[in-house]
């Protein structure tokens, strides 16, 4: 049976999926506030292009925040597993 109060890892991965949830938020306050901001002098007509290439390095930034989320929930979730649990992957990888 497996332990996830061991170490403390239950908390990291809570705390990756927090970080998560907070770079969302952040996202959702950047795009509502400080690209109406940043939007006023522009036409309405092209505040659509104008908006979207000033969301692309947030959207990128999310994302890399996820797959660091992600990854490190999984990561830690196969230390933390029974030996041999995951003997199949590995012998499938090493082929």
């Amino acid at each position: 049976m497996r332990n996830w109060h061991h170490h403390g890892r239950k908390k990291e991965i809570i705390s990756f999926w927090l970080i998560n949830e907070l770079a969302f938020e952040f996202t959702l306050f950047i795009r509502g506030h400080v690209f109406q901001l940043l939007l006023i002098p522009v036409p309405e007509e092209s505040q659509f292009f104008v908006e979207s290439v000033l969301a692309l390095p947030l959207i990128a930034v999310y994302f890399l925040g996820y797959h660091a989320a992600m990854t490190n929930a999984v990561l830690i979730f196969q230390q933390n597993a029974e030996p041999g649990l995951f003997a199949d992957e590995q012998t499938a990888a090493s082929v």
